[in-house]
């Protein structure tokens, strides 16, 4: 089932496409949204390969070569939430939602920089996922765009214990916050 950070003011994660109008594909850039064609992440392409859009937005994976929808180990997603929903609401959304299953979440909110994000591991079948999200407000002013990256870490890097995974996280959050926020919206109608 495919998670979307576009959805419900209240944060919860649904599926984007059947229904409220929604599309999805599993072959790149759904015609209707604005979002680049990659992303380039520590050095390594991620390309599209699985998109969706709803009443509520829009929302694009990009995963490395060889990986993709169906079995990745490491992904980043951008979504764009309509309405009035701010960053900072998303974080909280997003806390919310992982409250009790998360290991050592870490949230962080600055107005200056318009950096609002979120990070934590949580239990994924026999695995260990990390996840962070930075949210900002989506340009227009009207509704939230996100950044995530998510990750499944390694058996040797669990079984290296807390400082391994603290090593982990910093260098994410350190290399998430750092990046250019892509563009992320629905294409306008050429007129």
């Amino acid at each position: 089932m495919r998670w979307i950070g576009i959805l419900a003011g209240a944060g919860a994660l649904s599926h984007c496409a059947p229904g409220g109008g929604g599309k999805e594909s599993y072959s790149g850039i759904l015609p209707g949204i604005q979002a680049p064609g990659s992303i380039t992440y520590l050095g390594q392409t991620y390309a599209p390969g699985y998109s969706a859009v709803n009443t509520n937005g829009v929302l694009v994976e990009y995963f490395p070569e060889g990986e993709g929808p169906k079995k990745w180990q490491r992904m980043l997603a951008l979504s764009y939430l309509e309405g009035t929903t701010t960053p900072n609401q998303q974080v909280r959304n997003r806390k919310t939602a992982v409250e009790g299953k998360d290991l050592n979440a870490i949230s962080y909110s600055s107005e200056i920089t318009g950096n609002h994000g979120i990070d934590y591991m949580l239990p994924k079948g026999s695995d260990l996922e990390f996840s962070i999200f930075r949210y900002a407000a989506a340009s227009g002013g009207q509704g939230v765009k996100s950044l995530q990256y998510a990750a499944i870490i390694p058996q040797e890097t669990v079984d290296a214990g807390l400082p391994a995974l603290r090593a982990v996280a910093n260098k994410h959050r350190t290399a998430v916050l750092a990046m250019p926020f892509p563009e992320v919206g629905r294409r306008q109608a050429a007129q």
